[in-house]
């Protein structure tokens, strides 16, 4: 909403009959007319970010004072507006101990309530964000007392087969970025080719797109275990962000996958 485009883009993404949506802190949602003009222009459903109900969690992952605040405001008026709202909450180790709260206020309120335990480097390779990843001893506890809270909450095995294919990159996703070249996914930013050049058609079939879109679990290196073989959630474009090798699995992707096969073996029914 910082873009002077952003109406227009809006408008014409909802004429072309795209389900459009937006992932918000709610900032620029200041008013319920404001709230009312998404509605009319066609947005059908806003995600917001909450890092927890408490103010100085929240303000201090935001760094921007009175934001929680703000963005409750927010999420009210497009309640009000009818736009259709969702919560996801990034797990950090400074808020994943009260996370549940915001999962309890969400779901009173009826709305989708996700969460996401991977913080990503900055797309320039800055890691310094990734001080803020929850612990394995907090990842562990997470998963433990969504178990006890709800019996289908346990992570279940994806049974990875090597030649099943990594991720949806330049498959069922893409991404588009400000200066018009199309991406194999918002976390891959090696371009398919500029849009502004040439047709999505002829990006969609370039050589770059075919490579990301033939990436299989058998050309991922570092594959350790039978926790990252069933539990690893490998992100091409995260792993290459952090370690400059896309097909290198992260170490907290193989601590995470550890991490949730030892909470699902704690939970497997024992056979009478």
């Amino acid at each position: 909403m910082l873009s002077p485009y952003f109406w227009d883009i809006a408008l014409k993404a909802n004429d072309l009959g795209f389900h459009v949506s937006m992932i918000s802190n709610g900032l620029k949602i200041k008013d319920l007319d404001t709230a009312k003009k998404l509605k009319d222009f066609g947005i059908h459903n806003i995600t917001f970010s909450v890092y927890s109900l408490d103010e100085c969690i929240h303000d201090g992952a935001t760094k921007i004072k009175g934001s929680l605040q703000r963005t409750l405001e927010a999420i009210e008026f497009c309640d009000q507006a009818e736009i259709e709202v969702s919560i996801n909450s990034l797990l950090r180790s400074d808020n994943i101990e009260k996370i549940f709260e915001v999962e309890d206020w969400a779901l009173k309120k009826g709305y989708c309530y996700k969460f996401d335990p991977t913080i990503t480097p900055k797309l320039n390779g800055d890691t310094s964000t990734l001080q803020h990843r929850a612990t394995r001893e907090q990842l562990k506890n997470y998963y433990k007392t969504k178990v006890q809270r709800w019996e289908n909450g346990k992570p279940m095995p994806l049974s990875l087969q090597s030649d099943n294919y990594v991720c949806n990159a330049a498959k069922g996703k893409c991404a588009v970025n400000p200066y018009g070249e199309l991406l194999a996914c918002v976390e891959i930013r090696k371009p398919l080719g500029n849009l502004k050049d040439v047709s999505f058609e002829e990006a969609w079939n370039s050589a770059e797109a075919k490579k990301w879109r033939e990436v299989k679990n058998k050309d991922i290196k570092g594959l350790s275990g039978k926790a990252c073989s069933d539990f690893c959630d490998h992100c091409p474009g995260m792993a290459h962000n952090e370690h400059q090798d896309s097909f290198k699995v992260t170490n907290f992707d193989q601590m995470h996958a550890e991490v949730k096969m030892e909470v699902f073996n704690e939970h497997v029914p024992r056979k009478t």
